[in-house]
């Protein structure tokens, strides 16, 4: 920082060099300079959504699920959607609850604050195990396919479960498995629930999950005609 700088100045300063930069080059000067505070913000946010988690609902998640960048229609609303989901499993809802996230959205091509909180926000809830399934598009996916977040999906399903979606998968070249292009998302924008005649959506299960079966029994239940 130059001397007789104030903090909010080189702040201005560096806001004004990264203006018109295409989205990675903001995320690799944010990632370099806030790389330690982000982590730990993570950390602390990952801690503070399972207290608070816990302490509201009082009751075990039987999935979490987080729309990113993609939209339920109008005529349905989250808690619609996870209750009907709830008497579609059958899911004993005096234990157990289903949470649906639908109001995430990510800008990749700007630096809000809200695009960064929901970036932090979505990596806390993998790290702590507390998100099972993403719907979103196709940016959010070219994004993140290298990160880990997601998985091939024969992880979970078998080859016969995959052949019944085989006009529906999204495959990627995922980091450090040396195995090509595997599928990692299936294609529900048909779905009844889902405003996709507009909007992609892609049924992604998050790598971390503990409840893939659960997981895939809400994709049977998107594509329930």
């Amino acid at each position: 920082m130059a001397t007789g700088n104030s903090v909010n100045d080189e702040i201005r300063e560096q806001q004004r060099k990264l203006k018109g930069k295409p989205f990675r080059e903001k995320w690799a000067y944010f990632w370099e300079y806030y790389k330690i505070h982000t982590i730990v913000i993570i950390a602390v946010t990952a801690a503070t959504i399972s207290l608070v988690h816990t302490i509201v609902s009082q009751k075990d998640s039987a999935l979490d699920v987080a729309l990113v960048n993609t939209f339920l229609k109008e005529e349905y609303d989250s808690e619609q959607v996870a209750a009907d989901f709830e008497a579609y499993a059958q899911i004993d809802t005096e234990e157990y609850q289903v949470v649906i996230d639908p109001d995430l959205y990510v800008d990749y091509e700007g630096t809000d604050q809200y695009s960064y909180a929901n970036l932090q926000k979505l990596s806390a809830m993998a790290a702590a195990r507390m998100l099972d399934v993403v719907l979103t598009n196709d940016t959010y996916i070219d994004h993140n396919s290298q990160s880990g977040m997601f998985t091939d999906l024969h992880d979970f399903f078998t080859e016969e479960e995959l052949s019944a979606y085989q006009d529906r998968l999204l495959y990627r070249d995922l980091p450090e498995d040396d195995k090509g292009e595997v599928p990692i998302a299936i294609d529900v924008r048909d779905s009844k629930y889902m405003l996709s005649d507009q909007i992609p959506a892609w049924f992604c299960i998050i790598s971390s999950t503990e409840k893939a079966d659960m997981a895939k029994l809400f994709l049977q239940f998107l594509l329930e005609p």
